[in-house]
């Protein structure tokens, strides 16, 4: 009976404080949270946004700016681009699944930049011309 009545002075203390958290605590506590996770997914956009903008781009001259039209209310003009010559890594793939495409895809363009395009070294090198006596 003793570990019983230590069991029901635990509840009742639980119950004392649960009662006492009030409504503009539980709301401080919300706001504080949900700021919190704003600031964290605002300041992963802006990373990612930064390392987007130092990526590798093609280089390329302006040829014309064509104007906008008289219609649209803001200024936005076309631009005509000569791109100097770069290569691409590209690979095709038959596959329904987007996620299994892009899985595949990005694995076959990855080896090939990380050098899996080089033909493998023999170990015996077969292809030296024979010694003719």
């Amino acid at each position: 009976q003793t570990h019983i009545h230590t069991f029901d002075i635990y509840l009742s203390t639980m119950k004392i404080q649960s009662n006492s958290i009030q409504p503009t605590t539980l709301l401080q506590l919300f706001l504080t949270v949900a700021a919190s996770l704003l600031t964290l997914r605002l300041g992963a956009g802006l990373a990612a946004w930064r390392t987007a903008n130092r990526l590798e781009k093609p280089a390329y001259t302006v040829v014309r700016r064509l104007p906008s039209a008289p219609s649209t209310h803001r200024r936005c003009q076309v631009e005509v681009r000569k791109y100097e010559p770069y290569l691409i890594a590209e690979t095709t793939i038959d596959e329904s699944s987007m996620r299994k495409a892009g899985s595949l895809g990005f694995g076959r363009c990855a080896g090939y930049i990380f050098g899996k395009n080089q033909p493998r070294q023999s170990k015996t090198n077969n292809e030296e011309p024979e010694a003719m006596a």
